[in-house]
């Protein structure tokens, strides 16, 4: 029988009218997944602002070939994958980001949760 996985979660809250969800700390974590609430309602892609220090400045995560790097996302769904893993293993700070899928604010109606899944 495997060992259990040992998760802990952690939200990126996304206000009403935002776009841009609350910092979430991944500390040494590995992301293992990503939850969009049911209340996720503009926007198709969710992205990320990433930053060294918690109260720095948060830029977009590209990929190395110079691409903003989205995934198309929709309400009530959970995400996981080896690419959302290795997209934010380098960063310590990060915020969900609400956007179009070319870089473009969506601001959330009523706000959303977007949960991190770490292990």
């Amino acid at each position: 029988m495997p060992a259990p996985i040992k998760a802990r979660t952690i939200v990126s809250t996304i206000a009403d009218g935002a776009a841009l969800g609350s910092v979430v700390d991944l500390m040494d974590a590995e992301v293992a997944g990503i939850v969009i609430d049911a209340l996720w309602d503009s926007g198709d892609h969710l992205a990320f602002k990433v930053c060294a220090t918690y109260g720095g400045t948060y830029v977009a995560l590209y990929t190395s070939g110079v691409a903003l790097l989205t995934y198309a996302v929709a309400a009530s769904l959970a995400y996981s994958g080896a690419a959302i893993s290795a997209a934010l293993a380098p960063w310590r700070f990060v915020k969900a980001w609400s956007q179009n899928g070319s870089g473009t604010d969506a601001a959330q109606t009523g706000g959303s949760l977007v949960t991190f899944v770490l292990k």
